[in-house]
């Protein structure tokens, strides 16, 4: 049964691992999926477009904001809900406190999600209260002004740590959503075991259950997210 176990830990393991390189991946699409629009408004020639599509970004970057800060509330109301659940046991087991180490660092990753999204909302609103904060928008992102009407600078691209800070609230949330889950089935594994010990079949029972819920989400988000990002970072203009 022990060998079981520890297979079975190290199949939980190998498949958390697998799934890092494929979010890897996805992320890094969605990286470049977010930033390519940026660097076509900013080496727009034409002045008229290129404010059109500034402020396309914008409103559509306040939306995200917006849909960040509604799931990343949901998320923390999880957290805080699963932290209060009654069967947790003893603080000195390893593996509870293991899943509560994890559960407040979601929390702290939800909680910091939505401290940054408002922040970039406020900014952005800021910015659109003067009469040139499209242009100045631009020289956020760019580091370089707009120059004569018509004309553009060459070469114009979007600064590495604005490509970093605007993606700061949606990993801070997707890194709350998977720490969680990671200490969800830390939670159910110790569930499982000890419930091994007892009664086996149910233990067993309550493992393959969980196993095949737990991949059929996992398999469905992979398909949902390679589908868009990779999709739309292969068919889109570099």
């Amino acid at each position: 049964m022990l060998h079981n176990l520890r297979s079975l830990r190290r199949g939980v393991f190998d498949l958390f691992i697998n799934f890092y390189k494929l979010a890897t991946t996805v992320h890094g699409a969605a990286w470049t999926a977010a930033n390519k629009p940026i660097n076509l408004f900013l080496n727009e020639a034409d002045p008229d477009i290129r404010n059109v599509q500034t402020k396309v970004w914008r409103d559509n970057m306040v939306s995200q904001l917006n849909t960040i800060l509604i799931t990343t509330s949901l998320i923390s109301s999880v957290v805080v809900s699963s932290l209060s659940w009654a069967d947790f046991g003893s603080d000195n087991e390893g593996e509870i406190t293991v899943v509560k180490s994890l559960w407040y660092g979601s929390l702290v990753l939800s909680i910091t999600a939505i401290a940054s999204a408002s922040q970039q909302l406020v900014c952005l609103n800021r910015l659109s209260t003067y009469i040139d904060g499209l242009s100045l928008l631009r020289k956020l992102l760019s580091g370089t002004e707009d120059v004569t009407a018509g004309t553009v600078t060459p070469g114009r691209s979007l600064r590495v740590e604005q490509a970093y800070l605007w993606q700061i609230p949606v990993m801070l949330m997707n890194g709350g959503l998977y720490v969680f889950t990671i200490g969800l089935c830390v939670f159910v594994i110790d569930k499982a075991q000890r419930l091994l010990q007892q009664q086996y079949l149910k233990g067993v029972e309550m493992m393959v259950l969980f196993a095949i819920i737990l991949l059929f989400g996992l398999f469905n988000y992979a398909v949902s997210s390679v589908a868009l990002y990779l999709w739309i970072d292969r068919c889109t203009p570099p």
